[in-house]
């Protein structure tokens, strides 16, 4: 892990629920280097897009929701099948 990509990370566990952080200047490496030091974390999503990334965390209720969605969708789908 680079430097660079240790320092998101810490900013990564730093971010309160709900919060974005815009990081400019980020090189596609960095971005791949970040997206493998943290795994799957479920209520953190990170984008990238030409030099830019940005980090998302997410509630814990904005990911039952969406838990919530999914199940529906599965159920609602199945019944066609």
């Amino acid at each position: 892990m680079t430097p660079q990509t240790a320092t998101y990370t810490e900013l990564i566990e730093r971010l309160t629920p709900e919060a974005t952080l815009t990081l400019h200047g980020v090189t596609w490496e960095t971005y791949e280097e970040l997206l493998e030091s943290v795994g799957e974390a479920p209520a953190l999503r990170i984008s990238y897009n030409e030099g830019v990334m940005q980090i998302m965390t997410v509630s814990f209720e904005h990911e039952y929701f969406a838990e919530v969605i999914e199940r529906l969708v599965d159920l609602w789908s199945s019944l066609w099948l």
